[in-house]
Formats: C-alpha cells, structure tokens, sequence
C-alpha cells in the first residue's frame, strides 16, 4: 500500500474515532500521560565501553517542536498542549535503547514498565494489540544484549577505541542491514495480521526506510543528488517526520557543517538560508537550530541582533517564540542595560564586562542603610581571601539613592573600589528587574557568560556558600 494511501485511510480513521471534535479550530485536543510505576533510566553504561548519553529519557515532537518530559515520582500525570492531530513520543529504556510511539489527539494514556521497558495503553479508543509494541518485539527478537547495531555503528570510535574503526563499521554495516531487513518483515506481518494501524505501519516503515538511507549517506553509496531528492520528497504523513530530520540532519553534517556540529554557526546559517535542497518547514527548522548555538555563544546584543535577522529570514512565528522563550532573558534586554556606575569615577560599566573577568562571579546587592547587609561584610571579605586567585570574583552592587552615603560606607568597610558598582538609576533598572531583585541583601552566582548558576545563593556567613564555592573551583 503507497504512503498516500495509507495517509487517506488514517485521516478518515481519525475523522471517524474524534467525529466530535471540530477539526477546523486552531488547536486540538491536549493528550494526557499517566506514568505509573515509573522509574529514572540509567544514563551511564558502567561496564565495558564505558560511555555516557545526554539523551533525555522522554521527548515528544509534532511538526512544530519538540519538548522534554520529566516524570515526577514514580506516579505522574503529564499533559500534552498538541498543535497537531498526532505527536511522536520516544522513551529510553536503557542507556543507548528508545522506542517510539505515536498518540492521536484527546488520547489518554497510561504507560506501564515491565523491567524497565514502556507499555503504553491508550484508555479512550481501541487500538490494534500490537501497536505499542513493535520496538519491544523487536528487542525481543533482534536485539542480543544491551546495544543494537545501529548504535554499535554510531560509537564505533567508543568500542573500538580508536583500533580498526572503518573495519568494524564495516562488519557492523552488514549486521544494520540484516537487521533493518528482519525489522521490515517483522512490521510486515504484524500489519499483516491486523495488529498494527495504517499509521504505525506507515511510520515504521518509513523508519526502517531511512536508517538505511542513513547508513548508504554515510558510506558514499547514495549520492548527494539521491539524498536530495529524498528530502524535498512530498510526503503526506501525518506523524511527525522525525527520521526524515535526522537524515536531514546527517546530510547538513556531511555537506554542510562537515563535521557532527557547526564550527562557524553564523557562516553555515547563511549556506542553508542559501541552499535549495529543503523545503521551507526544514529549512526553517536548520536556521532555528543555528540560531539557538548563535544566541548561546553570543553578546546580548549581537544575540538580539541574530534574532531579529532570524525573525525575518524565516517568518514563523511558533518557532520564533519557542526560542525567544528559551532565551529570554538573553533577548530582553541589551548589554547597555546593565548599566552600572564605576566607585572610583562614576562611569558607566557594562555588566556583561564584569562577570567575563573570572570564572565565576558572586554577585552582593545591597545598600548603605540595610544593616543585615553591612552585617554580612566581614564573612565576605574573608571569603575574597579564602578564594582569591581561584577564578571566582567577588562584586558588590549598591541599590543606594545617595552616592554619598555609599561611597562613605564603602571606604569605612574596606571593601574594595575595584569591586563597588552603583545602580544607575534603580527606579528604571533593568537589570533589577532581570534578577528580580525586590528585596536585599540578595546574593547571585553566575559563570563567566552571565547565565545564573544560582539565583538566591546563601550569604557570605552560610557555611553553605563555601561548600558549593569549593565544587566549582575543585
């Protein structure tokens, strides 16, 4: 049966199964998730290689986003907001091993653990007895151990070590055809036999489809030509296309960024804003990535800079706001708004400046007229001497009105001129209103890029202090 024909018949499945619900409305129905007996999966594996994933346990995608989802406890209930009619769900359920499952709108689902693995159950409608379970059909019946092929050829580097690499992933290439092969018989009789939907069978096929042509890109068999052809295909699926992007994403490291991230983000985003080979939604989603690696190394206002050009470039306004989200105390506010007045003559200093000189940085806001924070001097002078030279820096911002008073006070405790900054104006600041500073003495941790490491960290005479201080410098 072709995609298109599969498409047709799913579409008229959900049309029959949420008949009720208006499919014209701008959004649809929320799903709702019921972790029950739920526990954290490991995330190192300690036995022999021994490596590392920062892989989330659980993501989910519709064409428009993806998002993480953290269970609370072993007893959850998380609610999904849907932009579209199906979202695409992957659990971990070891340290390199995921499945993927695919809810409809207004699905309520619980999901079950078995040894760790993930058992959905969809409690609102009827579904086939498999379609929840063809990933652990396939661990069952073609997985030996912990890892399968796919991922021993993805760290080859990892369990070889450097030793016979390209011959490994050569030997390994046949075991991922094998196995993508038996994987395609699998889903073949399951939807032979009625215990697979059009949908899942459609998306499992699709998978299998492009791991392999992930794996012909990569050893030079499908030409760069044929991949492109592969990605500007029309494809009416309704599920999130998500191993259509991740051959997408291999094709722009290969061609484009020449290497597993962009080395020049600002360059490589001009090639795809260039390049014709995606379609607007791809292109789109390419120059969103970018621009999340341009705004996290950048300036605030090179960052609002970039963004604003991406706001233009792309026009789509979900994914604009999901990244602004992301960034937003980046994008609010310009390194001119840190305004600070210098001790020594009164001039105006850049936050951002500040806490590029070290490491760290532990912010005091304080006053002349507030004595819990003049109480609070003494530990904090010893604390600069306890870590000096250790890359942590120590300033002081005053939320005084009378310049007066403070710089008095300033010379009486010895605290330092280096280290003293005014507020220029703290009824109109903004970097107040960035820290949310509403009450003092207030103490903050940031590292060298402004981010806020701890944005109520404990006072100077917390023993507290000294212990999180030592882990950041040991």
């Amino acid at each position: 049966m072709s995609t298109k024909s599969l498409f047709l018949l799913f579409t008229i499945h959900l049309l029959l199964l949420f008949g009720q619900a208006s499919f014209s409305q701008a959004r649809y129905n929320d799903a709702v998730i019921i972790f029950k007996n739920y526990s954290p999966v490991e995330k190192e594996h300690m036995g022999e290689p021994r490596f590392y994933t920062n892989i989330p346990e659980i993501l989910y995608w519709d064409h428009q986003k993806g998002d993480e989802i953290s269970p609370s406890g072993t007893q959850d209930t998380v609610n999904i907001t849907m932009q579209d009619p199906v979202i695409l769900l992957r659990h971990r359920y070891n340290v390199s091993g995921y499945c993927d499952f695919l809810f409809a709108a207004g699905d309520s689902i619980i999901i079950n653990y078995i040894n760790g693995f993930p058992f959905p159950e969809v409690i609102n409608r009827p579904c086939p007895e498999s379609e929840f379970k063809v990933d652990w059909e396939i661990k069952q019946r073609f997985i030996k151990g912990k890892f399968d092929p796919v991922t021993l050829y993805q760290r080859a580097e990892t369990f070889r070590k450097g030793q016979d690499v390209e011959l490994f992933r050569k030997k390994t290439s046949a075991q991922i055809k094998a196995f993508l092969k038996n994987q395609g018989s699998l889903v073949d009789s399951l939807y032979g036999l009625k215990k697979i939907s059009d949908m899942a069978y459609s998306f499992h096929k699709e998978r299998i489809a492009f791991q392999n042509y992930s794996l012909e890109l990569n050893e030079g068999s499908l030409t760069k030509n044929q991949a492109i052809t592969l990605i500007r295909k029309e494809n009416p699926a309704i599920y999130p296309e998500r191993y259509l992007n991740e051959f997408i994403d291999q094709y722009v490291q290969k061609y484009i960024f020449k290497s597993f991230v962009s080395k020049a983000p600002r360059a490589d985003y001009q090639k795809i804003l260039s390049d014709t080979a995606f379609t607007v939604t791809q292109k789109n989603r390419l120059l969103g990535r970018l621009t999340r690696q341009i705004i996290a190394v950048s300036s605030n206002t090179d960052a609002i800079g970039h963004f604003e050009k991406f706001k233009n470039d792309i026009q789509d306004p979900l994914l604009t706001e999901r990244i602004f989200n992301q960034y937003k105390n980046k994008l609010s506010i310009k390194d001119t708004d840190y305004e600070l007045l210098s001790f020594n003559d009164l001039q105006p200093v850049r936050y951002e400046n500040l806490v590029k000189k070290n490491k760290y940085t532990y912010i005091d806001f304080w006053a002349s007229w507030c004595a819990p924070c003049i109480a609070e001097m003494p530990s904090s002078k010893k604390l600069i001497a306890r870590y000096s030279g250790k890359e942590i820096g120590f300033i002081y911002i005053s939320i005084d009105g009378d310049k007066d008073k403070w710089e008095k006070l300033v010379h009486k405790l010895d605290l330092g001129p280096q280290r003293n900054f005014l507020i220029a104006d703290n009824k109109t600041s903004r970097l107040l209103d960035f820290f949310s500073i509403k009450q003092i003495p207030r103490y903050i941790l940031v590292n060298y890029e402004g981010k806020i490491i701890h944005s109520d960290a404990a006072r100077p005479s917390d023993p507290e202090l000294s212990k999180i201080l030592d882990l950041l410098v040991n």
